[in-house]
């Protein structure tokens, strides 16, 4: 590829394989010749992963305030160890159909929430450590589709670092009394990686 130079007067532009000459040391490179992996500079973009999380539900009705799902891994959420990402979307679908609100809250690190059907007892310390975010879901983000309801955020914009590449999330049930199978619920997560 040709570089576009600049000769010495700043008043002539021309095309060289070269990056200057004895007689004109004076030329300057304007651009360089891209590495092999951005031959298509404009075809490149942030990378991009999606990942599907069906987290453990107890098979007990649950109460208000009451801990859906305990931490549960998305691996790789990020491509490096220490890495970051942005959660940009998040698809829930859930098969069981009960359609109750709830929040999902994100670590950076593998610690429990506390027990199924009970309020979450996580330490103070533990969240100042490893808390990244929290997502809530409202009954009124569900669309219902055959026998399931779908809920489709997007634009979420959480700015997420971990410190190995997995991402850890709980749900904490917000109204009524659900009840799940075990396997009720999954979570679509769309990350950009940096």
């Amino acid at each position: 590829m040709a570089n576009i130079i600049v000769h010495g007067t700043g008043q002539e532009l021309a095309t060289t394989s070269g990056a200057g000459t004895a007689a004109d040391p004076f030329v300057q490179s304007i651009g360089t010749t891209p590495a092999a992996s951005e031959v298509h500079i404009g075809q490149v973009t942030a990378p991009t992963d999606v990942i599907s999380v069906v987290p453990v539900c107890d098979t007990n009705a649950y109460a208000s305030g009451d801990l859906i799902a305990d931490a549960t891994a998305i691996a790789a959420a990020v491509r490096v160890t220490g890495g970051r990402a942005i959660l940009q979307s998040l698809t829930i679908i859930d098969a069981d159909a009960q359609g109750v609100a709830f929040s999902i809250y994100f670590m950076s690190t593998n610690t429990t929430f506390g027990t199924f059907n009970a309020a979450p007892s996580i330490s103070d310390a533990n969240i100042a450590a490893g808390l990244l975010g929290r997502v809530d879901v409202a009954t009124t983000d569900y669309t219902t589709l055959n026998g399931s309801k779908i809920v489709s955020l997007k634009n979420i914009g959480l700015v997420i670092e971990v410190p190995a590449t997995t991402m850890w999330f709980a749900i904490v049930n917000s109204t009524g009394t659900p009840t799940f199978t075990a396997s009720g619920l999954k979570f679509v997560f769309g990350l950009l990686q940096d």
